[in-house]
Parts: structure tokens; C-alpha cells; sequence
């Protein structure tokens, strides 16, 4: 399910369950300090686990998205330095520029657009530098680091694509999490005074939780939605390597 559809029945979850908390009041009889004090114990436990679990939740998901951003930045590093390399051999390394540039322009536009790569499929640019004959030292140490430089990239680029759609989070415990909110919404209510301040406030509370639950969820799609991975790390790389 999309991390905006979550978001929103998370939100009418919690002020839903709020307004059936205010609408069913306890009578007189049950709205005793002892009533009052026990839901007012349950709001205190849940409080505790909700703010615990929505702070691990945000960590994981905001370290996962650094992650790949690092990744991303590295892998256009890694091309700049390929680029220079190849350029320092000369005349014999232009096919592998080429491809250099083909299939880094290639991972920007996957990166930009969230596509399913198949990298089985992808021809690694080690195959493009092994025909590659050195003939002195100076070439073959070149070569060595051509061929290290193309393993690291292909390697990262395969570890990108195939950690795309591996989502961190389980659904399990955003549901939990929910329920526990909803909960929290509805003992909220059953001692609230009914009047449209209370109302309101439910309603921003509401749209905090179900926000806090959206941020989660986007950052743990670091290639999707509202807060993508940005590829410019990507296209610095290409102009970079355009340029000479």
C-alpha cells in the first residue's frame, strides 16, 4: 500500500477514534476520579510506547535513507575516478568511456524514475576493458585499476537496484503501531470536555501522528514517492566526464 494511503487511514483512524471517545462519554456514575485515573494510566503506557516506537521506526528508516544517499554519491565518485583513469590510458580506453557514460546516464534515469532493472541483463563494463591488451607497465597498472574501479561500480549498482524495493519496515509493526494511536485517541476523548477546542486539537493531533507515519514510510522507499534520492550526485559525474 502506498505510504499516502497509509497516512490517510491512520488519520481517520485516530480522529475517528477521538470523536467516538467524545460521542461516548461515560454517564455520570462512571466518570469517577478511579475511571478517570485508570485512563489516564493507559494513556501514560501507551504514550511511552508509541513515542519509543515511532523514534526507532523514524532512525531506521532516516539511516536506511543515508544510506543509499551515500551509495549514491560514492557510485559517482567511483565513475568521475573511472573517467580519469580511462582517460589517462588514452586512445585504446574511448570504447570504455562511452560505455562509461551510456550506463551512467543509464543509472540516473532508473534512479529518477524508480525503475525495476533487471541486472542480470546489464552488461558489466569489465567486459568492455578485458580485450584491453597493456603493453608496458605504466598501462598495466592502469589497467588493474580499470578493471578494480569497473568491478566496485557494477557491484554498487547492482546493490542499489536490488536493495530498491526491499523495504525495511514490516507491515506488522506499522498496524500495531496504529492500533496503539487509535487507541490512545479514543481514551483521549472519553474524559474530554466536547466543545470545538478539543475537536481541533484531535484533528491537529491527528494530522502529527499520520505525518510522522508518512516521513517513516517515504524514507524507507528511498527510490520512490514524495522524498526520492536525489541523483545529482549522479549528474555532476556526468557533466564531469562530458567535459574532457
Amino acid at each position: 500500500m502506498q505510504p499516502v494511503a497509509v497516512a490517510l487511514i491512520a488519520f481517520v483512524c485516530f480522529f475517528g477514534a477521538g470523536l467516538v471517545g467524545l460521542w461516548i462519554r461515560p454517564h455520570h456514575e462512571h466518570a469517577t476520579d478511579g475511571s478517570r485515573d485508570a485512563v489516564r494510566l493507559v494513556q501514560t503506557l501507551l504514550t511511552g510506547m508509541t513515542a519509543a516506537a515511532i523514534g526507532m521506526l523514524l532512525a531506521s528508516s532516516s539511516g536506511r535513507f543515508r544510506e543509499q544517499e551515500t551509495a549514491v554519491a560514492d557510485l559517482a565518485s567511483k565513475v568521475v575516478l573511472l573517467d580519469m583513469v580511462l582517460r589517462e590510458y588514452g586512445d585504446a580506453a574511448q570504447p570504455v568511456r562511452r560505455a562509461l557514460i551510456e550506463r551512467t546516464e543509464r543509472a540516473r534515469n532508473d534512479i529518477s524514475v524508480a525503475a525495476k532493472v533487471d541486472i542480470a541483463k546489464a552488461t558489466p563494463l569489465l567486459e568492455w576493458i578485458l580485450p584491453i591488451e597493456p603493453t608496458t607497465p605504466r598501462e598495466v597498472f592502469l589497467h588493474s585499476q580499470m578493471a578494480r574501479l569497473a568491478m566496485e561500480i557494477t557491484q554498487q549498482r547492482a546493490q542499489l537496484m536490488t536493495r530498491e524495493n526491499a523495504y525495511g519496515i514490516q507491515p506488522a509493526m506499522m498496524v500495531l503501531l496504529i492500533v496503539w494511536l487509535t487507541v490512545l485517541f479514543f481514551a483521549t476523548g472519553l474524559y474530554a470536555p466536547a466543545n470545538r477546542t478539543i475537536i481541533a486539537a484531535m484533528g491537529i493531533g491527528a494530522v502529527a501522528f499520520s505525518s510522522a507515519l508518512l516521513l517513516v514510510l517515504e524514507q524507507d522507499r528511498p527510490f520512490h514517492g514524495l522524498l526520492p534520492v536525489s541523483a545529482a550526485p549522479l549528474d555532476e559525474a556526468l557533466k564531469a566526464i562530458r567535459n574532457h
